[in-house]
């Protein structure tokens, strides 16, 4: 809980810094429009605000993105992972990833639903792809577990892990007996 704490800390003062960055070059223009009367004290103080209020609202924008990414991370890491662009049919029944901590160590895991064509080739192009193993082991992460809620591993038909990885990387994909639901992990340690 300290360590949340502290982190929380950290980044909000790293935001506000950040923020006060941003406000730092209203100011010159600010007293310049002061002292050709292009705006009075008042107005300048209200424009200041508005100013700083859509700081604040872009920092939250930045925050809230990092914390519940969007499809088009999990889109990117399935390339990450398979070498390949995601299927047009592909629809995300869940996902989640964690903050990555101050290493850049973090874990990402989505089920993904394809069409029956989709997931056939696939399988099919993974089955072929030299590098890539088929797996009986999973390793595990939170999420992991949360994207594989009420899955049993006698669920997944296959299982293929990326064989070299020199970056400390866990990479696989999971083919379920449904032969249209996918899994795609990665924890990066």
């Amino acid at each position: 809980m300290v360590l949340v704490l502290a982190f929380l800390f950290i980044v909000g003062c790293l935001f506000i810094a950040f923020g006060f960055l941003l406000y730092l070059p209203y100011l010159p223009i600010r007293n310049l429009l002061l002292k050709t009367g292009k705006i009075t004290s008042e107005n300048g103080k209200t424009i200041g605000r508005i100013y700083i209020s859509l700081i604040i609202l872009f920092e939250i924008f930045i925050i809230f993105e990092a914390i519940f990414p969007s499809d088009d991370f999990y889109r990117q890491e399935f390339k990450t992972i398979t070498y390949r662009e995601l299927p047009q049919s592909a629809a995300f029944i869940s996902k989640d990833s964690s903050y990555p901590d101050f290493h850049g160590d973090y874990g990402s895991s989505a089920q993904i639903k394809l069409s029956e064509t989709d997931f056939i080739s696939l399988k099919t192009e993974m089955a072929n792809d030299s590098g890539f193993e088929v797996s009986n082991q999973s390793r595990g992460s939170a999420e992991i577990d949360y994207t594989h809620q009420n899955i049993a591993d006698s669920a997944i038909s296959i299982r293929f892990v990326q064989k070299t990885n020199a970056e400390s990387k866990y990479r696989s994909i999971e083919f379920l007996n449904d032969q249209r639901t996918i899994f795609v992990n990665l924890i990066k340690s």
